[in-house]
C-alpha cells in the first residue's frame, strides 16, 4: 500500500522502485526454504522440490530484471514464480497429507487459505470481483491467517518430533534392556559351563593322582 515509501524512505524513489519487487521475491525465497524444510521436499518428492527450485530461479530473475529496469519482464517473472511455487507447495502439502502426516495437513490448510486470498486479490485486480473492504484485503488476511496456521503447524511438528524421539528412545531403552538380559543369560550359561568344566577338571585331576599313587 506504499506505507514504507511514505514513512520509511520517502526521499528514495529509486530504492522504492527496486524493493517493490525485491521484497516480495525475498518473501518467496523464504517461503520456499520453509516449505522444503518443513515437508522434507527433497526426500519425499524430488520433482516437486525441483519445481520449487524453478520458482526460486524465477524470483531471482525478477530481481535482476527489476535492477535492470526491465519492469515488464520483472513482473512476469514474479507472476510465473508465484504460480509455480504456489502449485508446488500445494501439491507437496497435499501428497504428504494423504500419507497421514499431520504437520503437512496444517501446512496444506495454511497454504490453501493464502492461495484463496491471493486468487481473490488477483480477481479483484482483473475486475472479475467487485472492489470492497473484503476483496481489498483478502491477500493480507490470507497471509496473516497463513502465518498463524503455519506457526501452529510448526509447533505441532515440534511436538510430533518430540513424540517420535520419545518412541525412539523407548525402543533404544527396550533394546538395551533386552541386550542386558541376553548378556546376563549368556553370563549365567558361561558360569555354569565354567563350573561344570572345573568339576570335570577336578575329577580328572583326582583320577590322575589316584593313578599316579597306584603306579608308585
Amino acid at each position: 500500500f506504499g506505507y514504507s515509501y511514505k514513512y520509511l524512505w520517502p526521499n528514495m524513489p529509486a530504492f522504492n522502485h527496486a524493493v517493490f519487487i525485491v521484497f516480495p521475491c525475498l518473501v518467496g525465497f523464504f517461503g520456499i526454504m520453509f516449505a522444503r524444510e518443513f515437508l522434507q521436499a527433497k526426500k519425499n518428492n524430488p520433482w516437486l522440490n525441483n519445481a520449487l527450485t524453478v520458482g526460486a530461479i524465477l524470483y531471482g530473475l525478477a530481481i535482476i530484471f527489476r535492477l535492470l529496469h526491465k519492469d515488464y519482464f520483472s513482473y512476469r517473472m514474479v507472476d510465473l514464480g508465484g504460480i509455480t511455487v504456489a502449485m508446488a507447495g500445494f501439491l507437496l502439502g497435499l501428497k504428504q497429507s494423504l500419507k497421514g502426516h499431520r504437520p503437512a495437513q496444517f501446512f496444506l490448510v495454511a497454504w490453501s487459505v493464502f492461495l484463496v486470498g491471493l486468487v481473490l486479490f488477483s480477481l479483484r485486480n482483473l475486475n472479475l470481483v467487485p472492489y470492497n473492504n473484503f476483496t481489498n484485503y483478502t491477500m493480507q488476511f490470507g497471509a496473516a491467517i497463513e502465518l498463524i496456521l503455519l506457526s501452529i503447524a510448526l509447533a505441532d511438528k515440534i511436538n510430533f518430533l518430540k513424540k517420535e524421539q520419545a518412541i525412539a528412545q523407548q525402543k533404544a531403552l527396550d533394546a538395551a534392556i533386552e541386550n542386558e538380559r541376553i548378556v546376563s543369560n549368556q553370563n549365567v550359561l558361561l558360569e555354569n559351563k565354567v563350573e561344570e568344566r572345573t568339576r570335570d577338571l577336578k575329577q580328572a585331576n583326582i583320577e590322575i593322582n589316584n593313578t599316579l599313587t597306584q603306579l608308585k
